[in-house]
């Protein structure tokens, strides 16, 4: 469910130069986010975990003009996790393995084609980075995804964009389709669904804005156990209600809180055989909490 919604991002990244409705305005150029998953239960060992987040994204540079209405955009993704358990999550030493602190450091760029007289937008989003927990790196710790998309603006307020998301790249590739939107039925009223990421706020005015979020939790490492690549993945969602404060100028605080969902913990070797099948895999509910500060122009 993740990569139909992610095959969106750059849809809706690419749709911002549309001539009307300004949809840079709702994606931020810095965040720092710290979030914080507690007690989610599995359902097949006697154990709990909790998972632990702090973020960094951060835009380099305002797009590039590459020539013939196409520009280049980068930014920078940066993730440091950590997962810890308490009781016994029935996998013997592979548990301290697990609660090492893991990493993804990303370097995605956009390149697309917009002109200021078409509401058609179009081009390619890819994503290179290292996951891992730096053990050890070796070309298993290098994950390369991608997507090309679409966006067309339809008015002043509405945005579609929809596109093809590749995962994985160059081992065992899977292709998703997906779509995103932004739709500002009123002037203090905002509907987007990209990221991923679904949000449906409203701005009570300048300084305050109460919604609530859907959002993907958790995430995919390359890490060394037992002599041996294996790759960890955290599949899990949360929803929740969220809030932003305006400081000063482009300065935000963002808090949300509520639960996750539809948790799931896998442990594979790299050959795509998933270990410990009847003490992992799916978890309960649990409560999160984030906290943020974003900035929304340079």
């Amino acid at each position: 469910m993740k990569s139909l919604i992610t095959a969106g991002t750059a849809a809706l990244a690419l749709s911002c130069s549309a001539p009307a409705l300004d949809i840079a305005q709702y994606i931020d150029v810095l965040t720092i986010r710290a979030k914080q998953s507690y007690g989610m239960e599995l359902d097949n060992s006697p154990a709990e975990f909790d998972f632990t987040e702090i973020s960094l994204l951060a835009f380099i540079t305002d797009p590039i003009e590459l020539g013939n209405d196409w520009s280049a955009i980068a930014y920078l993704d940066f993730r440091a996790s950590n997962m810890s358990f308490d009781g016994n999550p029935l996998i013997g030493t592979f548990a301290d393995d697990l609660e090492t602190d893991l990493f993804r450091v990303g370097l995605p760029f956009i390149v697309y084609h917009a002109e200021e007289s078409s509401p058609w937008t179009y081009g390619a989003w890819v994503s290179p980075a290292i996951s891992s927990d730096f053990d050890h790196i070796d070309s298993d710790d290098i994950f390369v995804d991608a997507a090309i998309a679409v966006a067309y603006q339809f008015n002043d307020c509405l945005a579609i964009g929809a596109g093809i998301y590749a995962a994985d790249i160059g081992r065992d590739a899977e292709f998703f389709p997906g779509v995103g939107f932004a739709w500002t039925p009123t002037d203090d009223w905002l509907v987007t669904f990209y990221g991923p990421r679904f949000i449906a706020r409203r701005e009570f005015n300048e300084r305050h804005r109460l919604g609530v979020e859907v959002s993907t939790n958790g995430g995919t490492w390359n890490i060394d156990a037992d002599n041996n690549s294996l790759k960890l993945n955290l599949r899990s969602w949360r929803a929740g209600l969220y809030y932003r404060y305006n400081f000063t100028g482009n300065l935000w605080l963002e808090a949300s809180a509520g639960f996750t969902f539809a948790n799931k913990l896998d442990l594979d070797t790299r050959g795509g055989t998933e270990l410990f099948q009847n003490s992992l895999g799916e978890a309960d509910s649990a409560p999160f909490a984030a906290l943020a500060f974003t900035v929304n122009r340079w």
